[in-house]
């Protein structure tokens, strides 16, 4: 038992541990895989165009703000 030794049930416990981080980062991927694809088409359209319209108001708002404050 010198430095460096580990025990079985510490052993075990990081490896139950690394496999339950595993599971649930599986399972959030999946969670946001899963709600992706089981939109209607013209639902993901919908998000596509909203969310790329409110990134061209805040690129907008960004150059307004500078070309009126200077």
């Amino acid at each position: 038992m010198g430095p460096g030794y580990e025990s079985d049930e510490e052993r075990w416990r990081r490896a139950y541990d690394r496999e339950r981080s595993r599971d649930s980062r599986d399972q959030i991927i999946a969670w946001f895989w899963n709600g992706a694809l089981g939109q209607p088409l013209w639902m993901k359209v919908l998000y596509a165009v909203l969310s790329l319209g409110a990134i061209a108001a805040l690129i907008a708002l960004f150059f307004l703000d500078a070309i009126l404050n200077g």
